[in-house]
């Protein structure tokens, strides 16, 4: 089934086929994926819990991925293909597909992802295991041979759980695990996540609901993302381009649980890190004096500081 959706309009569940009985709601964002899209839907379609939906929304694409989106709707009735007569943006299309859900679990998936046939059925199959638990995610291979350092199992008191994610969210895997559908959207709403780390803050947000669970086996393989991709799209003030991390921060900071010396310092080695980052890449002058000499001494007393 193919749905339109004009600029502006709000469409409800009501507006899709309804599906009560699936059990995992699958929402796949795309834009101009069609050089991977096809694998990746196959990827999905090859799972052996079959019993899910996908809900593929086409963020007005401009090269194949349209033909393959209907291809796909039209050949298996999982799948409900929706088409944005404009681009919506890239976290308006994630919070689409999130909003359109209708199952008591659902999962992000990308179009340039690909998982192995029992990665639904086990991560599932764990998280109906423990119902304090929001979510469940499989250890994850990049493209480059490397493994997430980020799927980690985050357990027990909620200030332990988010004290770990604060300092190691690397990769931020974990956003594309198995979650509690009512827990995400809960989440999703409770603040606005569209900036730069803004799936940080979701998954945060996630974390201080409850356990987050990891199976033991690599079955899922993320496609690495050119460096300096995300720098490159930045925009909003002055301050999120040259300090991207900081709204991140306030949001950590709002966190129950989160407020401790520690956590400071850590967010503040972050936002340097980030800002050198984004200066190296467009040449700004912070970049020049920190490579420059001049700093050296005080920057490694800094960073000292910071990390004691």
């Amino acid at each position: 089934m193919t749905l339109y959706i004009m600029p502006g309009e709000n469409v409800s569940n009501s507006a899709l086929p309804v599906k009560n009985l699936v059990a995992i709601s699958i929402g796949l964002p795309v834009y101009n994926g069609g050089s991977t899209l096809r694998a990746s839907l196959e990827s999905l379609l090859d799972q052996t819990f079959s019993n899910f939906e996908i809900i593929l929304s086409d963020n007005c694409s401009t090269d194949q991925t349209q033909a393959i989106c209907e291809e796909f709707a039209r050949k298996d009735k999982r799948i409900t293909y929706i088409r944005q007569t404009v681009n919506i943006g890239a976290f308006s299309n994630f919070t689409f597909v999130l909003g359109r859900a209708k199952s008591e679990y659902f999962m992000w998936a990308a179009h340039d992802d690909f998982w192995k046939p029992s990665f639904i059925e086990k991560n599932l199959s764990l998280l109906r295991q423990f119902p304090d638990a929001v979510s469940a995610i499989s250890k994850v291979l990049f493209t480059d041979g490397t493994i997430s350092n980020a799927t980690n199992s985050l357990m027990g008191n909620k200030r332990d759980r988010l004290a770990c994610f604060i300092q190691t969210p690397s990769d931020n895997s974990r956003f594309y695990g198995i979650h509690r559908t009512l827990v995400v959207q809960d989440a999703s709403v409770s603040q606005n996540w569209n900036f730069w780390a803004g799936d940080w803050t979701l998954v945060l947000e996630l974390i201080a609901r409850g356990n987050f669970l990891e199976v033991e086996e690599i079955l899922m393989e993320r496609t690495v993302a050119p460096f300096g991709r995300y720098y490159q799209n930045l925009h909003g003030t002055f301050f999120d381009k040259y300090f991207p991390m900081l709204r991140y921060s306030k949001s950590v900071l709002n966190v129950p649980g989160t407020r401790s010396l520690r956590v400071v310092r850590f967010l503040a080695k972050q936002n340097l890190v980030h800002h050198l980052n984004m200066a190296k890449m467009f040449g700004w002058c912070t970049a020049r004096i920190a490579s420059s000499g001049f700093l050296v001494v005080p920057t490694r007393i800094l960073g000292k500081m910071l990390s004691d």
